[in-house]
């Protein structure tokens, strides 16, 4: 997963970066517009599920159809969020909202986010008015090239960039940029776009994890790949959240800032479970899902750690130069961190692992 942190009217988000992505349609060059068609459209159903009427089957299309909200129907999750509006605004459904609030899981945040969205209503109109004027890929662009090689910036195809109002979250592929906009404010809207845009430049030269993810390794291959994709990612964006956790919500920055700040006691772990699988490969498939578990969040906090060691002690350049290999960024943070003495690495049999999955299951 992606994590990125944004703060809107006294009220903060960390917006999680899953790392499974999906495809949309690109937009050239020359067209530098947003699309807040799907925050048209919520709004539209907003009211007429507020006074308890159901809509037709052509609004929900509609909303659906929206780059923001048809980046995650791909994904399957169209029932969760059609049950999620209709139980945020339609007053018959106050029993099963406050419900789901009080269990206190994922849903509680979703409806808390989307209450919000109408709190907020007025305010995100104007802003969306505002915003829909700017180029915002360009102003996001510079942020993302920080951490960018220049060649990669030379390519022309721009990815659509959908905003809508669901969940705490926002999410890229090589296409396609989605953004809540109730997550982001006017301080950290660049910031977070400039994440995404990280990941969209990056698809296009990083290497590939090669084999299907019903296989026994993928869940391990994943999480290496997200810990160098969301950690150098995180730079752009995270220490603006991490500066302001009185303007978080509390689950959500606990886990981040708890991980990031104590990172051994998960990453030693992992490390005895990868040893396990050297010394025993039939433990891959087991193993490989343990060590997905122990990294939460998509990764972010251990590899924003990591990407920060990095960063700290050999400066921007090296990350840049490890930007294509996530085995070579999780080589050079463990000869950083072997210099430094308070800092976790992995050891022999781990990195010869490392190695040999390199090797096995990736392709430039």
């Amino acid at each position: 997963m992606n994590i990125i942190i944004a703060k809107k009217a006294n009220w903060t988000f960390i917006v999680l970066f899953i790392g499974l992505f999906f495809c949309a349609t690109p937009l050239v060059a020359q067209r530098v517009k947003a699309d807040f068609t799907g925050i048209h459209y919520f709004w539209a159903l907003e009211e007429e599920l507020s006074k308890d009427q159901l809509p037709d089957s052509l609004a929900w299309k509609q909303l659906f159809d929206a780059p923001f909200y048809s980046f995650y129907t791909k994904w399957g999750q169209e029932r969760f969020m059609k049950r999620m509006i209709m139980t945020a605004f339609m007053p018959s459904k106050q029993k099963s909202r406050d419900s789901l609030i009080q269990e206190g899981k994922w849903s509680k945040e979703v409806l808390n986010h989307l209450l919000k969205a109408r709190t907020e209503k007025k305010s995100i109109i104007i802003w969306v008015n505002e915003l829909s004027q700017r180029d915002l890929f360009e102003e996001a662009k510079e942020k993302a090239s920080i951490f960018l090689p220049k060649s990669a910036l030379s390519q022309k195809i721009r990815p659509t960039i959908g905003f809508g109002l669901f969940h705490p979250q926002s999410n890229a592929s090589d296409s396609a940029i989605v953004m809540d906009l109730l997550s982001v404010d006017r301080e950290s809207l660049i910031e977070v776009l400039g994440h995404e845009i990280h990941h969209f430049y990056t698809y296009a030269f990083r290497k590939k994890i090669n084999l299907s993810k019903q296989h026994e390794a993928y869940p391990l291959l994943n999480t290496i790949f997200q810990l160098q994709l969301e950690g150098v990612a995180d730079l752009i964006n995270v220490d603006r959240f991490l500066a302001y956790p009185e303007n978080s919500n509390t689950f959500l920055y606990d886990m981040y800032s708890n991980h990031y700040n104590n990172p051994s006691k998960n990453l030693e772990q992992v490390d005895i479970l990868l040893k396990a699988i050297t010394d025993t490969p039939s433990l891959m498939k087991r193993n490989a899902l343990l060590i997905r578990d122990l990294m939460p969040l998509g990764a972010h906090p251990h590899g924003y750690y990591m990407a920060k060691t990095i960063l700290q002690v050999n400066g921007k350049k090296a990350i840049i130069n490890v930007l294509k290999n996530p085995f070579d960024f999780l080589r050079l943070y463990n000869k950083t961190a072997k210099k430094m003495k308070d800092r976790f690495y992995f050891g022999e049999k781990s990195m010869q692992l490392f190695t040999e999955l390199e090797k096995k299951y990736t392709k430039d």
